[in-house]
């Protein structure tokens, strides 16, 4: 069981990975960097642990998870919300924090595309939790290759090469942790959401690992840091963030939806063969379009953005401001029932 659990956590942290680092092109091939996969390996054990524990991997709860892992590192590890690396000087700042970084790469990016979205595909399709009805998960998957055409239109253009370079290489990647995870669940599958849960002693060391990863990275460009005021407002930002992963997992308690037996979303290697396919073809169009198109598809870009970072802003100040248990009843594995 317990290699099972972190083939699975190996998975999940792969899919994470590439879609924060990978399709944002920070870092284009995920197996270049194994530290980066370590970075947010850790972040992402710690929560989807704290979440099964209590039976509450609900789609919101993904995403404020996602809100976390945004900005904890990207405050204390890149100093992003603060100084991002593509920008100098004051110019879009407010009160000591990165507009855009503060406003779209954490709550959007992070939240949304990089774990609630992704993580909420896995669950449904390899059979955990049916966090996504199989109509949202057909939409997701089609809308998918339009982040390769955000960071098309936004990159440098002397990152499409390695962009290129890993679309496959990254889809091979998930290829291969699904392949590792199937082949152990066969033998001891993850039957219910306490078997995704870390030992007490795997969490600790976890823990421990985080903790020192944290006081490694924090004097890494102490330089970037900035002064008390925008730095508090930070930290208080990750404690705000951290306490609505608390009250939402609460709401949501036992709320986790079992999958249906004879679901089409599945995983299976074939199907995710067609999917790479699709993908592949439909990102290639879609960078060649983005990045000849420029400056108008950055702008098209940029003006797209703001009413999707409002809205996202908007539903994240609205569960902060009132947590209400989801709607649906505290449901059962369906063959459980006598």
């Amino acid at each position: 069981m317990g290699k099972t659990r972190w083939a699975w956590y190996l998975l999940l942290t792969v899919i994470g990975t590439v879609c924060t680092e990978g399709q944002s092109w920070a870092t284009p091939i995920v197996l270049v960097d194994p530290f980066v996969l370590l970075i947010y390996g850790l972040h992402y054990l710690l929560i989807l642990d704290y979440l099964a524990r209590r039976r509450a991997l609900t789609l919101r709860a993904l995403a404020v998870g996602g809100l976390i892992v945004g900005f904890t590192t990207e405050s204390l590890i890149t100093k992003v919300i603060w100084n991002p690396g593509w920008e100098t000087g004051e110019r879009g700042h407010f009160l000591g924090l990165h507009v855009y970084a503060t406003g779209f790469v954490v709550p959007v990016w992070h939240t949304w595309l990089s774990m609630a979205l992704p993580f909420a595909l896995a669950l449904t399709c390899f059979g955990q939790s049916r966090v996504l009805r199989e109509r949202q998960a057909w939409r997701v998957l089609l809308v998918l290759p339009l982040t390769l055409w955000f960071s098309a239109s936004i990159q440098d253009t002397a990152l499409i090469a390695p962009a290129l370079a890993g679309i496959p290489l990254n889809l091979l990647t998930i290829a291969g942790a699904a392949w590792l995870y199937q082949r152990q669940a066969r033998r001891a599958p993850l039957l219910t959401p306490d078997a995704m849960a870390l030992t007490r002693r795997e969490r600790w060391i976890v823990w421990a690992l985080i903790l020192a990863l944290y006081a490694l990275l924090t004097p890494y460009n102490a330089a970037a840091l900035p002064g008390p005021g925008p730095f508090l407002l930070g930290m208080a930002l990750v404690s705000g963030s951290l306490w609505l992963l608390s009250a939402v997992a609460r709401a949501d308690r036992g709320r986790m939806v079992w999958p249906d037996a004879d679901s089409h979303l599945h995983y299976t290697p074939r199907r995710f063969a067609r999917y790479a396919l699709f993908y592949m073809t439909s990102g290639v169009l879609l960078i060649a379009l983005g990045a000849m198109t420029k400056p108008v598809s950055t702008m098209v870009t940029l003006v797209g953005l703001v009413p999707l970072t409002l809205v996202a802003d908007a539903y994240l100040l609205r569960l902060a401001w009132r947590v209400r248990p989801r709607r649906t009843p505290h449901l059962m594995r369906p063959d459980a029932a006598s």
